[in-house]
């Protein structure tokens, strides 16, 4: 319903002994910034026979609310102010008998978070630090553990409307 425009760049890619051939692993490393000052960084090795590849991804910076395009349609409130930043490495491999889509060593920190009841003012949720850290999953299997999540002054406003349901 609402379009979504962003600048990216500048971008940099960095490929060191970038082979093709069976069983070469690569290395590779991209980076780059939004006009937002958002970060993306991507680095690790690629092999196409078989096709497999390990790395690290980062972000920084998110400005979530710029994102509102993509998930506003399928959530009941409005998230007024919230930057993410993300890290993780991943194990990837596509082959003739193995699968493999593993993260591990992953985290997620979100600051500044404030959302409002949809078309509201107030914020009724307000958070100025979550950190997730210690985030290991098997993507093929549905398997996520999370060592650690640390919340820091939230608050919550919960309202209960006169037939007795709440505002969450």
């Amino acid at each position: 319903a609402e379009p979504f425009q962003s600048t990216l760049g500048p971008v940099g890619f960095e490929l060191d002994r970038f082979r093709t051939e069976s069983d070469a692993h690569s290395p590779y490393a991209f980076k780059g910034s939004t006009e937002a000052g958002e970060t993306f960084a991507w680095r690790g090795t690629v092999s196409t026979e078989p096709l497999r590849s390990s790395g690290t991804l980062e972000l920084g910076g998110l400005r979530l609310r710029k994102y509102a395009p993509y998930y506003q349609p399928q959530v009941n409130f409005d998230l007024r102010d919230g930057i993410a930043t993300a890290k993780a490495s991943y194990d990837f491999e596509w082959s003739g008998g193995r699968h493999v889509l593993k993260v591990r060593g992953g985290s997620l920190g979100l600051r500044d978070i404030a959302i409002t009841e949809k078309g509201g003012q107030d914020p009724v949720v307000k958070c100025p630090s979550l950190q997730v850290s210690g985030v290991e999953a098997d993507l093929l299997d549905s398997t996520i553990d999370v060592a650690s999540v640390a919340l820091k002054d939230g608050s919550l406003l919960a309202r209960q409307a006169h037939d007795g349901s709440l505002n969450l």
